[in-house]
């Protein structure tokens, strides 16, 4: 997936209230830029951080006018924008690049699956459909990506729904796409929602599968790319 509009560079101030951030241009400008991520950012928002933002169409009407894309950690980019994960899930889908979703060859965005919950994807061409729920993965520890990086209930109400269906006789899975590039294992941060990783194993216990892709990132495009090993949970 290209960028929209081509991204400008600078530097963190600080990020503060979830939703908003201070970045200083090039040129010395103060913005308050739009962050489409309503977790806790724990290893991602040290001031004076290299950021990138893309300036929102002058036809939109928006009160901020920047949405924070990329940050650098190290010598890698990772995005932060949360609202990117279900398109770069389709582009994948598009593209035929992801060999476990290959024999689906069909998909509907934003389903009813049950009384509590609209999934993702409900993708079809089988005997019965597959339901697949999409989580951003930015936060890592020790060179593991990780999951959440905050208290997440509506998460765990998610696999609570699935665990429902899988036990139902559905197809159910979890897609967390790492916006990032530089880690190869993936696992639960069960020291920050205790609950969350209870609830990925007894989801996994009763048949839901798990799976985790990191993406290519660069200052043009992010995409899926690769999936990743999932560290044993049980």
């Amino acid at each position: 997936m290209k960028f929209a509009t081509p991204l400008i560079g600078g530097t963190l101030v600080k990020r503060y209230q979830r939703f908003l951030a201070d970045i200083t241009l090039p040129d010395g400008t103060l913005i308050t830029a739009h962050c489409a991520n309503s977790g806790s950012l724990l290893t991602l928002k040290s001031p004076g951080s290299d950021v990138w933002v893309s300036k929102v169409p002058e036809d939109k009407e928006r009160k901020l006018r920047y949405d924070w894309q990329l940050i650098r950690q190290g010598e890698g980019l990772v995005s932060i924008n949360t609202s990117l994960t279900n398109h770069l899930f389709e582009e994948a889908l598009t593209n035929g690049t992801l060999e476990d979703f290959a024999p689906y060859p069909v998909w509907k965005r934003e389903v009813t699956c049950s009384p509590l919950m609209r999934v993702d994807f409900s993708l079809g061409g089988q005997d019965k459909p597959f339901f697949v729920e999409i989580k951003s993965v930015t936060h890592c520890e020790n060179d593991v990506a990780m999951f959440p990086d905050s208290v997440t209930a509506r998460g765990a109400k998610h696999l609570g729904e699935l665990t429902k269906l899988a036990q139902q006789g559905a197809r159910t899975a979890v897609v967390y796409v790492m916006q990032r590039n530089d880690k190869e294992l993936f696992s639960y941060a069960d020291h920050i929602d205790p609950a969350y990783a209870r609830c990925a194993k007894i989801a996994q216990d009763q048949g839901v599968e798990f799976f985790c892709f990191s993406c290519f990132i660069s200052l043009d495009e992010i995409r899926i790319d690769r999936k990743l090993e999932i560290k044993d949970f049980r």
